[in-house]
């Protein structure tokens, strides 16, 4: 089959008014690479406001990826101006889909919506183009008869490092390779995902997955080394929601990578690291770590469910600090 999901473009929002481009769609191109390694024909496609009207009459199949509801109306907007056969599956998903999946089903006019992660059921979707039959496909909303119809969730994957690496190859090299995000070097680097969820419950959070499942060190490593080979990267940031959560998995990490002489920085709360830690990450390249600290008011802390404290938060910059951090 043929195949295009599309994605909105978005941008870092500190510096939206410089247009400065956020890390490449990773929903998106690990579903390309599932799909690619069926051996299914996969294309993907960019929607900006100056690009929603694309022409995709040559495929069988056409994914929406839906971010945010930040970029909703973008998408909406190329679902209707695009062209689209009338014979070929219609899919959505995304974060925006996973806590409104009945309206983006409706919304797009859509076959299948997916509620939840989709790598182990986006090919089981492509063999029902034609069915349109998902009643045995499970974390999906299909509409028959005027009637949404839902299967039970689909449990979350077991191992990720099943997972093959996110078809990068699918995108264009100056979407991949940057060389102005890393700690303010110019050293050339690529994006990384090796962790997925966050088990914290902050009130202001949109994270809809609270198990967090991390890839082993090795499979960090061998992607890693994709890069240094594909890319010639001298650096990776992590993209996760809370990638430091458990000290023995993100220590196996930074284990397996210290030799390879790469620099990074990852996302962190100040209440999952310690000193002998942070020492670990300084040793395999952690150059930076953006602490989300939010206030340093503790009744507004509290309100957040931050279950932070202001000494804490002290303390571990402190700490970091000291392991040159």
């Amino acid at each position: 089959m043929r195949v295009a999901l599309l994605y909105p473009e978005v941008y870092d929002m500190a510096r939206f008014k410089e247009r400065r481009k956020e890390f490449p769609p990773f929903g998106v191109l690990y579903l390309a690479a599932v799909i690619e390694q069926a051996g299914h024909c996969i294309a993907i496609e960019r929607v900006t406001p100056g690009r929603t009207n694309l022409n995709l009459a040559s495929y069988d199949a056409v994914g929406f990826s839906l971010a945010s509801s930040a970029t909703y109306g973008l998408m909406l907007e190329a679902r209707h101006n695009s062209t689209i056969r009338d014979d070929a599956l219609v899919m959505v998903g995304g974060v925006h889909c996973n806590f409104y999946p009945e309206s983006s089903l409706t919304d797009f006019a859509a076959h299948v919506a997916a509620d939840g992660e989709s790598e182990e059921i986006i090919l089981a979707l492509l063999d029902r183009a034609k069915s349109r039959n998902f009643s045995d496909v499970p974390g999906v909303l299909w509409n028959s008869a005027g009637q949404i119809l839902r299967t039970p969730h689909q449990a979350l994957m077991r191992n990720i490092d099943d997972l093959p690496n996110p078809a990068r190859h699918l995108l264009p090299k100056s979407d991949i390779v940057l060389t102005d995000r890393l700690a303010g070097t110019d050293l050339r680097m690529a994006h990384v995902m090796f962790s997925r969820g966050c088990p914290f419950p902050c009130s202001f959070c949109a994270a809809g997955q609270t198990r967090i499942q991390y890839r082993s060190g090795a499979s960090a490593r061998k992607e890693l080394e994709q890069l240094i080979e594909a890319y010639g990267i001298e650096g990776f940031s992590i993209v996760d929601d809370n990638f430091i959560v458990n000290k023995q998995k993100v220590g196996n990490i930074c284990d397996s990578i210290a030799d390879l002489g790469l620099r990074w920085p990852a996302l962190s709360r100040v209440d999952t690291v310690d000193a002998p830690l942070l020492n670990r990450m300084a040793r395999s390249g952690c150059i930076e770590i953006k602490y989300g600290m939010e206030s340093g008011s503790e009744p507004l802390l509290k309100a957040m469910r931050k279950n932070t404290k202001r000494n804490r938060i002290k303390q571990t910059i402190q700490q970091t600090v000291d392991a040159g951090i």
